[in-house]
């Protein structure tokens, strides 16, 4: 009584060059969706910047005028 249970054999294993292809098509695509985030994400970064700054050039400005 060893094992109770069969073991589970794949109808087919996976070639290390299948296995190398999946490694690949995963890693392109976290970098492309990571590319789309990131340029997302500094987008909206600089625009909180320059509303910022032009917030304040423009407070400045208007203490001088």
């Amino acid at each position: 009584m060893s094992h109770r249970m069969d073991e589970i054999k794949p109808e087919h294993y996976v070639t290390e060059k299948q296995c190398q292809e999946m490694i690949d098509k995963a890693i392109d695509k976290h970098n492309k969706t990571a590319t789309i985030i990131s340029a997302i994400l500094g987008s909206i970064i600089l625009g909180f910047y320059s509303h910022g700054l032009f917030a304040l050039v423009g407070k400045y400005a208007n203490l001088y005028s």
